[in-house]
């Protein structure tokens, strides 16, 4: 299953808000492909290499986004952020120590794909909307 690229009703018009959430989707495609061609275990890796820099990087972007225009789930937001950086940790961490790195893939697919469900289409969707608002 491939989740369809941003279109532009989800993206906030700002750049490197905008570009950072494509990645987000072109690196779960990328993910989903090779698990549907049998190869997620070749690729573990370097998923959770980028969601360690994403859940870095861009949560602390948007939260200071967020901020700035005093979107009032703010707290509810981090809160989803913290969970899912929780979650890459934990999956990050035991690496090293799984038997089987298909078995771990799926289990990280499974949440990266909730995330984007959930989360990206879902809270970012809203959050994205509120900011426009005040934007103009």
């Amino acid at each position: 299953m491939t989740i369809p690229l941003l279109d532009g009703s989800q993206k906030l018009g700002e750049t490197t808000f905008d570009e950072q959430n494509q990645e987000l989707i072109d690196t779960f495609n990328m993910f989903s492909k090779a698990c549907q061609e049998g190869e997620c275990g070749d690729v573990i890796f370097n998923v959770l290499k980028y969601l360690n820099r994403y859940v870095s990087e861009h949560f602390s972007y948007e939260e200071a986004l967020m901020q700035v225009f005093k979107y009032p789930r703010l707290e509810a937001h981090k809160d989803e952020h913290a969970r899912f950086k929780e979650d890459v940790e934990k999956y990050s961490e035991s690496l090293a120590h799984y038997e089987s790195l298909e078995d771990l893939a799926i289990k990280v697919y499974r949440v990266f794909l909730k995330w984007v469900i959930n989360h990206v289409r879902k809270e970012d969707k809203d959050m994205i909307r509120y900011v426009k608002l005040r934007t103009g």
